[in-house]
């Protein structure tokens, strides 16, 4: 660890538990945005987009600086390569800090594939909803649709022109 210094190892342990806490937040947020699709509270769910979208932006610019340090640490360790992982690199570091840097990034690793099946079982939720919506929204249209003049996607429909007279003199 000659060319790694002990500031270069606390920093990459920094940005791995920065990530962690922002994938815990987002497993949480997707928990809350299931319970308000459940209540049907669009207002919250709207709050809790607009969380995930600055958490979001937060775990991208933790990436970039974990990349920009991946990349220091691997030019210290001359380990040239476009496609260096922290893993690899944490092989090459060795000692208690490559122990303290695996565990860290194994705990990161099982923290987004938990926030990746949150997101997609709510996906799921939210396209089940939109579709029950749907369906309701066209039975909707063609109760109200007395003389049938609107499509079940609720467009104009073509019909029949209807006879009908008007006396205008009277």
């Amino acid at each position: 660890m000659s060319a790694v210094t002990l500031q270069h190892t606390q920093r990459l342990e920094e940005i791995l538990r920065g990530l962690m806490a922002e994938h815990e937040i987002l497993i949480e947020l997707a928990s809350k945005h299931r319970e308000a699709l459940r209540a049907a509270d669009a207002p919250e769910m709207s709050r809790i987009a607009a969380q995930r979208s600055a958490v979001n932006a937060r775990i991208v610019e933790l990436d970039r600086q974990r990349a920009e340090l991946v990349s220091e640490l691997a030019q210290a360790l001359d380990m040239q390569g476009a496609g260096m992982t922290v893993r690899a690199l944490i092989a090459a570091i060795g000692g208690q800090s490559a122990k303290q840097l695996s565990s860290l990034a194994e705990k990161l690793r099982q923290l987004i594939e938990k926030a990746r099946k949150e997101q997609a079982a709510l996906r799921d939720a939210t396209a089940a909803v939109a579709g029950h919506l749907g369906g309701v929204l066209t039975q909707v249209v063609r109760t109200c649709s007395v003389g049938q003049t609107y499509n079940a996607r609720g467009k104009m429909a073509p019909g029949t022109a209807m006879p009908a007279a008007m006396d205008l003199r009277h």
